[in-house]
């Protein structure tokens, strides 16, 4: 083994085996330069970036710094064909609506986790988080929040709800309930009431997913929706509130969902307007 000695003041200071130096430098060299293979990571970081207006939307494939969040990163190949699946979904909805969500960036993950729970999607600031295999649905889902984080007023969400139902809250967070809305929630799981005033027993969770699911149903159902509306009072209000908070001209515009969802500006009447 070949050894190279560092004289200092005469004496020799340390002594390294040249092979074990050189590996070390091409280590540092690696992290340095390539610092995502380092990290066992992809070597392309952005798979696919989509322009909308002055807006730019990257899928970035990179593991989330939130520690709550867990998944492993896919191939190459699966990216690409996530990310068309995504674009082509956004690609219904009107360019000002998406711009003004505050979306920047996308990731995918097999098998995604929440506190270690498995989940479809999740909204991070202005990321979101996909399951590979997510489709419309939970793109919408995951769309609306970042866009309720960001643009959302629903200050009178709630009382669209009958008066007696309590939000449940879900596996990935409790709900804080007084003792009453505790008895409640129990009486209300058992009797199944209420069930026709939300698109997804999810929807009941709290009142963020119920927004997010019923834009979400809106979207994928288009004139199908309208069934719910007829079985629900409260469903109907509920769509409504969504065509309002979302309708203004500098995001959809009402006239996409007249013609989405086939119905006329009469059908929005007597309704509740988001503040």
């Amino acid at each position: 083994m070949n050894i190279l000695s560092f004289p200092f003041s005469g004496r020799t200071f340390f002594r390294i085996p040249v092979i074990r130096l050189l590996s070390a430098v091409v280590a540092v060299l690696a992290v340095l330069y390539c610092p995502a293979e380092a990290a066992g990571q992809h070597r392309k970081k952005r798979f696919a970036v989509k322009k909308i207006g002055k807006k730019t939307i990257t899928v970035r494939q990179l593991k989330p710094s939130d520690r709550n969040i867990r998944g492993t990163l896919p191939p190459a190949a699966e990216v690409s064909i996530a990310a068309e699946r995504f674009f082509t979904a956004i690609g219904k909805l009107p360019e000002d609506f998406v711009k003004r969500t505050g979306i920047k960036y996308v990731t995918f993950l097999r098998k995604p986790t929440l506190k270690g729970i498995s989940i479809g999607g999740v909204a991070v600031g202005d990321t979101i988080v996909l399951s590979v295999s997510s489709g419309e649905k939970a793109i919408f889902h995951e769309l609306f929040h970042v866009f309720d984080l960001h643009e959302g007023k629903a200050k009178k969400w709630n009382r669209i709800n009958p008066k007696k139902f309590v939000y449940t809250g879900s596996v990935y967070y409790e709900a804080k309930l007084t003792l009453r809305q505790k008895k409640r929630k129990k009486k209300n799981i058992a009797s199944g009431a209420f069930k026709d005033d939300f698109v997804s027993s999810y929807a009941m969770s709290n009142e963020l997913e119920d927004r997010a699911e019923t834009f979400s149903y809106m979207m994928v159902e288009g004139k199908k929706f309208l069934r719910r509306v007829k079985k629900s009072a409260v469903m109907r209000k509920k769509m409504i509130y969504i065509i309002n908070m979302t309708g203004r001209r500098r995001l959809m515009g009402k006239e996409f969902w007249y013609d989405h969802l086939g119905i006329t500006e009469e059908d929005l009447s007597d309704s509740p307007d988001p503040e």
